[in-house]
């Protein structure tokens, strides 16, 4: 059974206590994959002694190797401490009645443990915390343009961010909180615990972030794939997962290194350039989509050369039309309602109306068309067309008698 607590550096007394209610109701603790998912095992209902140790398992520069944690494990064993998991800096152990109060002869060794520990979230906090703000806004810009209708990108990403940011919010005032409560304390016992992480609220905040995220790539995956870029995809993604295999082995290898923190820290400058590298190579992706020809999925409609465009659930399809003898390049998207396409329109004209050097040109023509609405976007051939459930974009004159009746083919083409 999974349960879902948040457990931080400021909770970690109260969880320890929740972990011996749940082993008198029968349920003991038998793994924490991740601080906020906690897994338990069914048993008989017992009265169990659950204490959290802290240890510098491993900090910026440094790791304990396996066989420094298997001797710690063993040291622990004979005072009567038995580990069930680690996370973080922190172990849990389960206690026998006999074990002693404290694996540490001095409290303030666990205490300064415990400062670095949130000092190090507050680091992380401060710079997450413009980054979220960041992707943010503009995930919420994007949610209020036109891109909505081309990709679920954004209905998923905004949820994911905004949410990490509340969380990212909460942690820092529950740190702050934490540290001005314990100020003078120099013992792990008179700590003076937060309770905000034991509900279940700041817990199930990063999983709905997290199965946000995973929403929005699946998202942005199969409009990729609708555009015929798949092999794209493979060859782009390949030494990128490649990548993030290698910086983590190559992290782990330099903290477990006996070596100067001066030396560490130059191996670690040498990641971004490991970074560039490989994302160097991943935008090959683009030239091989090119040469192989699996990105642009075209086929001949009446003399037009017409291309499928991704869409979101709000529209049913988008085709890019380009006429072979003449000057003409119209995009067509089909929404699920004429509302939607009149927002769609609206969008598309705001856009043109923002803009510092096109705003000058945007004007109605639709006195000059028996369509819904007709607008020019540009002093360069540039229009925009409503019609019921669609929108068209024409690059090219919609006065010649030629265009003209293209369009209507277009418009009505299936």
């Amino acid at each position: 059974m999974l349960k879902f607590r948040f457990l931080t550096y400021t909770n970690f007394g109260p969880m320890a206590q929740w972990y011996e209610e749940m082993a008198q109701k029968g349920w003991q603790i038998e793994k924490i994959p991740l601080p906020f998912i906690h897994k338990f095992k069914k048993c008989e209902p017992d009265d169990i002694k659950y204490k959290f140790s802290l240890a510098t398992n491993e900090s910026l520069f440094t790791k304990f190797s396996k066989e420094e944690l298997k001797d710690y494990d063993q040291m622990a064993e004979e005072y009567g401490w038995h580990l069930v998991d680690r996370t973080f800096n922190m172990n849990l152990y389960r206690v026998d009645d006999a074990g002693i109060e404290s694996l540490y002869n001095d409290d303030s060794y666990e205490i300064d443990i415990l400062n670095k520990g949130i000092k190090g979230e507050l680091i992380t906090i401060s710079v997450n915390l413009p980054v979220f703000t960041f992707l943010a806004l503009s995930s919420i810009a994007r949610l209020r343009s036109r891109d909505i209708y081309y990709s679920n990108f954004s209905f998923f990403m905004v949820p994911a961010v905004s949410l990490f940011l509340i969380l990212s919010l909460l942690s820092l005032g529950d740190y702050i909180s934490f540290k001005k409560r314990n100020r003078k304390v120099q013992s792990i016992k008179n700590l003076k615990f937060s309770r905000m992480g034991i509900g279940k609220l700041q817990a199930l905040i990063p999983v709905f972030s997290i199965v946000s995220v995973i929403l929005a790539w699946i998202a942005l995956v199969i409009n990729q794939l609708e555009m015929g870029y798949g092999l794209t995809i493979l060859i782009s993604v390949i030494p990128t997962i490649f990548m993030v295999i290698l910086i983590y082995y190559f992290i782990k290898k330099v903290k477990l290194m006996d070596a100067k923190k001066g030396q560490k820290k130059f191996l670690f400058a040498l990641i971004p350039v490991i970074m560039l590298i490989v994302f160097s190579v991943s935008n090959f992706g683009m030239l091989a989509k090119l040469a192989l020809k699996d990105d642009l999925q075209t086929k001949e409609i009446a003399g037009f050369s017409v291309r499928k465009e991704s869409t979101s659930f709000l529209a049913e399809r988008c085709e890019d039309y380009r006429a072979k003898s003449h000057d003409l390049d119209i995009r067509k998207t089909v929404v699920n309602s004429e509302g939607l396409a009149e927002d769609l329109f609206n969008r598309v004209l705001k856009n043109a109306e923002n803009h510092p050097y096109r705003a000058e040109f945007v004007k109605d023509l639709s006195k000059d068309f028996a369509y819904d609405k007709t607008y020019s976007l540009s002093d360069e051939n540039s229009y925009l067309i409503l019609k019921g459930k669609m929108v068209l974009e024409v690059d090219g004159n919609i006065y010649d008698d030629k265009v003209a009746k293209d369009i209507e083919i277009i418009l009505e083409a299936k």
